[in-house]
């Protein structure tokens, strides 16, 4: 009787064994280095986020103020999950020198500052902006409205979920980065010029300040001042958060950042160079006002804005006003000078003695400075 070659029954039977438990490891080795290999992926792609978020607030925020003419303010509002700036950011004009970014597709209306008749109210917040025309020189500024803010996520079931939106003046707004979670510090704070610190030029703005919003229509006036200037002192934004992988339980990442960014160009106000002699091209009006029980008497003036040399105030900073009493021919020292920048001007000169009859003048004073001719005004007096 002949033997064939082969495996015999209980050969086979542990053959299947040894290479079952085999597989069995390779498998539970796949599986962990899937598990390793996804949770790599879900910390990269958490680390990802939260820098990338951060990196584009500084790129973003380190621009502001530049190309703000002097009326513009650079901070418009600074809260705690808001902050808006100005800033001559992108272009898309091939031979515009002074913005950062050129971008061809970029519509018009996102390339320029907002004007009142395109006002608008800020995400995320109750405040209106912005209440007055900005002039570069040569017509509206270039210096276009960028707010960031943080809002809940709708996206996600989570009630702790942010996302982090960035917007151009009215357009819609964009998501920078999701998952984002607030920490024990706001997600915005802020540090101003102190003058007053002895050894510590910059400090935090105190919470009673925020939000700091730019309630004068124009930075730089008289009534620019105070608690309602704060804006204007911020040098430095920190923002805090912390980012998330989105997964929940035991599977969940979570991973906080902070970073301080400056704002260089804050401050820095934007030279001019002066043209041509300045244009007024606009007449003066007085008019007597009785005195009520409410409001002493007074002379009211009413003016246009100059034409200058390119139709708008390119180069004009001031109106200066004078006043003389209609029984003489000489000026005598300004009465007032009133900031430019505004789409038409009024002055009520509460110092005017009742009864006495006043001529008035405006004229338009660039940086030179020069004057422009002066508009001259009819008599006017007030009375009881």
């Amino acid at each position: 009787m002949s033997h064939r070659p082969g495996f015999s029954l209980a050969e086979l039977i542990i053959a299947l064994g040894m290479f079952s438990a085999l597989l069995v490891a390779s498998l539970g080795f796949y599986r962990q280095q899937g598990r390793a290999f996804n949770s790599g992926n879900e910390r990269m792609t958490l680390m990802q986020n939260l820098r990338y978020g951060v990196d584009a607030l500084e790129q973003n925020l380190r621009t502001a103020g530049i190309g703000v003419p002097v009326r513009q303010p650079v901070v418009v509002y600074a809260g705690e999950r808001v902050f808006a700036f100005n800033a001559n950011y992108a272009t898309n004009t091939q031979d515009d020198l002074f913005a950062v970014y050129h971008e061809d597709e970029l519509a018009s209306t996102a390339v320029n500052a907002l004007t009142p008749d395109r006002k608008i109210t800020l995400p995320a917040t109750s405040f209106a902006y912005p209440d007055s025309a900005y002039s570069d020189g040569g017509g509206n500024s270039q210096a276009e409205t960028i707010t960031f803010f943080f809002a809940l996520d709708n996206t996600t079931a989570r009630l702790d979920d942010y996302a982090l939106f960035r917007q151009v003046n009215d357009g819609t707004a964009e998501v920078i980065a999701r998952h984002l979670l607030p920490t024990g510090r706001p997600f915005f704070s802020y540090y101003l010029v102190d003058p007053d610190a002895s050894g510590t030029p910059v400090s935090e703005v105190p919470p009673s300040y925020i939000p700091a919003a730019h309630t004068v229509p124009l930075h730089g006036t008289p009534a620019d001042t105070g608690i309602v200037a704060a804006a204007d002192s911020i040098r430095a934004v920190r923002v805090s958060y912390a980012a998330t992988n989105g997964l929940e339980g035991e599977r969940e990442t979570v991973r906080e950042l902070t970073r301080l960014i400056r704002l260089p160009n804050a401050g820095i106000a934007t030279e001019r160079t002066c043209g041509n002699k300045p244009l007024l091209g606009t007449s003066l009006v007085a008019a007597g006002v009785k005195a009520t029980e409410t409001t002493p008497g007074h002379v009211a003036l009413n003016w246009g804005r100059a034409i200058d040399e390119h139709t708008g105030e390119r180069d004009v900073l001031r109106y200066v006003v004078w006043r003389r009493p209609h029984s003489t021919t000489k000026w005598g020292d300004p009465l007032v000078s009133i900031p430019a920048g505004a789409d038409a001007y009024s002055y009520q000169d509460f110092t005017a003695t009742v009864a006495q009859k006043y001529v008035y003048a405006v004229a338009a004073q660039d940086c030179t400075p020069q004057y422009s001719s002066q508009a001259v005004s009819n008599e006017a007096e007030w009375t009881y």
